[in-house]
C-alpha cells in the first residue's frame, strides 16, 4: 500500500446537494471572503478525518499504480453509500476551497438550497447509478439516474444527460475513487461539456464528504 499516494490524493480534494437545473444561476450579494480562508481549514480537517477513518486497510484505487482489477472493483462498488452530513457553511467553505467563486455558489443555492444540513446517497447496481439527497433529515430524494461504467484505470464514468433528452450537451463526469473497508472517497471530479451549475452540483455530490456503506434495508424515496 502506498500511503503517501493515498494522502496526496486525499489532500488534493476531499469528496453534497439537492436537485439542480442546468443554467439556472445568477449573481448573489457581496462575497463572504472569510470563506476562502475557512475553506482550506475545513478541507484539511476533513482530510484528517478521512485518513483516520481509512486507517491501515488496503485500498483499491485507480491511482495506486499498476494494473487495476476492474471487475473486482466493480463488485466492491455495488451497493448503497451514504455521505457524512455537511452544514451550509461547510458546503460553502469547502466548495470555495475546491476553486469555485463564492458569488456563483450563493447564486446556485438560491435554486438549490441545502438547508442547515445536507447528506447524499449513492446507489450502484452494476450498471445504473442513482444520486440522492436528504436535506435536514428529510427522506432521500433522487437527483440523478445515469448509466455508469468503470474505465480501464478504475475511474467512475457517467454522462448526466439533459432532462428529456432535450437541447444541450451531455455533462460527462469522471471520478477516481478509493474504497477502504466500508469507506468510499472520491478524488476531485473531471467534467466535460458541463455548465457551471452542473460542475458545482457534481463537485458537491462527490467531493465534499466521504461516504460510508449503508446498512441493508436503508429506506429511500423514489427518484
Amino acid at each position: 500500500m502506498r500511503e503517501d499516494r493515498i494522502e496526496t490524493a486525499l489532500r488534493e480534494g476531499p469528496p453534497d446537494e439537492p436537485e439542480y437545473v442546468p443554467g439556472r444561476f445568477r449573481r448573489a450579494g457581496a462575497p463572504r471572503w472569510w470563506l476562502a480562508a475557512a475553506g482550506a481549514t475545513a478541507v484539511a480537517a476533513m482530510v484528517v478525518g478521512v485518513v483516520v477513518g481509512i486507517g491501515l486497510n488496503v485500498i483499491r484505487a485507480p491511482n495506486q499504480g499498476g494494473p487495476v482489477d476492474v471487475p473486482a472493483l466493480e463488485v466492491e462498488l455495488v451497493g448503497t453509500w451514504e455521505s457524512d452530513g455537511v452544514t451550509q457553511d461547510q458546503w460553502l467553505s469547502r466548495m470555495v476551497a475546491l476553486g469555485f467563486d463564492i458569488n456563483d455558489l450563493e447564486a446556485f443555492l438560491v435554486h438549490n438550497p441545502v438547508g442547515d444540513r445536507i447528506q447524499h446517497r449513492l446507489t450502484f447496481d452494476g450498471s445504473e447509478m442513482i444520486i440522492w439527497s436528504s436535506t435536514d433529515g428529510a427522506p432521500f430524494v433522487g437527483n440523478t439516474i445515469a448509466d455508469y461504467r468503470l474505465l480501464e484505470d478504475g475511474a467512475l464514468f457517467f454522462a448526466d444527460i439533459p432532462p428529456g433528452g432535450g437541447l444541450g450537451t451531455d455533462c460527462e463526469v469522471t471520478a477516481s475513487f478509493m474504497i477502504a473497508g466500508d469507506r468510499l472517497v472520491f478524488e476531485p471530479v473531471a467534467t466535460a461539456g458541463c455548465g457551471l451549475d452542473e460542475r458545482i452540483a457534481q463537485s458537491a455530490f462527490f467531493n465534499l464528504a466521504g461516504y460510508s456503506r449503508a446498512s441493508p434495508g436503508s429506506s429511500s424515496a423514489s427518484p
